[in-house]
């Protein structure tokens, strides 16, 4: 049984290993056509139905977002994306210096940024940074893991020390932030 998604029929049944879609129909259950021809006939179709922003795609103007490892990297690079799609946002990182400078690029494009120094390996400094969003924006409702480490060493001579810092960041930073930030959403 075909589905509606986005005013186009997605079709269950699969030609040649793809699935296939196509236009609604005044009846579901006709055949479909061979691939080929649906192909070449109605992709036009599709991409002009896809067609619009990616700011009304999205829809998080207005939504409050923390992101973790904000101050450079992925992490930044996220913030400055979701600040222009209108989100407020919220930066968190250990390197105040790079923290700051990033949320100053999101105050000079209109964001609204607030940067908060969080160390992801403490429960505490966490703790903290959820409280601070929400002190200062009333919710959380978007949060972004992008804090990370990576020591790239061969295992044998890997130290446990780095090894620890790793799954201190990592993991334990990750499940951190999505505790604190899941109780406020």
């Amino acid at each position: 049984m075909p589905q509606i998604r986005h005013g186009l029929t997605i079709a269950r049944r699969r030609r040649f290993g793809k699935r296939v879609a196509r236009l609604p129909t005044a009846a579901a259950d006709q055949p479909l056509p061979g691939a080929r021809h649906l192909i070449r006939r109605q992709a036009p179709l599709i991409v002009r139905a896809m067609d619009y922003e990616p700011s009304s795609m999205f829809g998080i103007a207005g939504e409050v977002a923390i992101v973790t490892g904000a101050a450079r990297g992925i992490g930044r690079e996220v913030a400055l994306g979701m600040g222009k799609l209108g989100a407020r946002m919220v930066l968190a990182d250990l390197d105040a210096r790079s923290l700051e400078e990033a949320a100053a690029d999101l105050r000079k494009q209109g964001v609204d940024a607030l940067a908060v120094q969080t160390d992801v390996t403490s429960e505490e400094s966490v703790e903290a940074l959820a409280a601070r969003a929400v002190d200062r924006y009333g919710r959380i409702d978007i949060l972004v893991n992008c804090a990370g480490v990576l020591h790239n060493e061969p295992a044998i001579g890997f130290d446990m020390q780095k090894w620890q810092l790793v799954m201190d960041v990592n993991v334990k930073g990750t499940f951190l932030a999505c505790r604190a930030a899941g109780k406020r959403m």
